[in-house]
């Protein structure tokens, strides 16, 4: 069970004698109480409260807590003091020699999930066959990502057609269209669900096969959650359908902060 403190003014405190989570709101007032052993994930956005008994017993029973903007973007997660132990896998990591094929293998499953979306939909999938044939006989990285930018380039123009909304393509950074935020908020999400696992595998986040390694991103988070993100577009095209209450700031369509933390949900 997860708690979210997405009110402002909300606190989360600890029952030590009945040893429950219980969630008061800004008037003080007792609204929540879960027993500690149903509670398996705790976010929490800015202008809301953690006691330190609360943090010390999510601690000890290995609750997962993520903080989040006030936007709702993940910022941080606890993590156990152990979670560097195990310094042999770190160094397995760095010494291996199958980082080629740990790349042909993430991307050609990104691309064969690709393929049977667009299959579920019902549109042409030849360019994305024929792509998944070249990445066989790919030799580089190098290589590969061309492959996979080129198959991303026609699913991603299937999809915006398939939603109907408008959108030509995809946008990262600085998107402004609807549809380009929910799915960036939505890889932000994966992003912290994967480096959970990593950081639980005794990895180094940082040091990927795919991506660069680099100080400001993830690499092995990025390269793991490549397969997984036709979850995030299967999810936003369905939920793209529900009315959404969207705010525009400088010509970009954001989802509010109500809208984004129900998202997040």
């Amino acid at each position: 069970m997860e708690i979210f403190l997405r009110e402002d003014g909300e606190t989360l405190s600890f029952d030590r004698v009945k040893r429950q989570f219980v969630v008061y709101g800004k008037d003080r007032a007792e609204r929540l109480r879960i027993p500690v052993h149903r509670v398996d994930y705790i976010k929490i956005t800015s202008g809301n409260k953690l006691s330190s008994n609360a943090l010390f017993w999510a601690s000890m029973y290995g609750i997962d807590v993520m903080m989040l903007s006030d936007t709702g973007k993940p910022v941080s997660f606890i993590v156990p003091v152990d979670f560097q132990k195990s310094p042999e896998v770190r160094i397995s990591q760095y010494k291996t020699k199958k980082g080629f094929k740990i790349v042909k293998s993430i991307i050609k499953k990104k691309i064969q999930n690709q393929l049977d979306f667009l299959r579920f939909c019902q549109y042409p999938i030849r360019r994305l066959e024929s792509c998944l044939n070249r990445l066989d006989l790919a030799k580089t990285n190098r290589q590969v990502l061309i492959v996979e930018a080129q198959a991303s380039s026609e699913y991603f123009r299937c999809y915006f057609r398939h939603l109907g909304k408008g959108t030509p393509h995809r946008e990262k950074k600085g998107a402004r269209d609807p549809v380009n935020n929910l799915l960036n908020l939505g890889y932000e999400l994966l992003k912290v669900e994967v480096l959970k696992g990593i950081y639980r595998s005794h990895l180094d986040p940082y040091f990927g096969f795919l991506h660069t390694p680099s100080m400001s991103k993830p690499a092995l988070a990025c390269d793991l959650m490549e397969p997984f993100r036709i979850f995030v577009e299967i999810f936003v095209s369905c939920y793209i359908e529900r009315k959404l209450d969207f705010e525009n700031y400088e010509g970009r369509s954001f989802l509010n902060r109500k809208s984004k933390l129900e998202f997040i949900v």
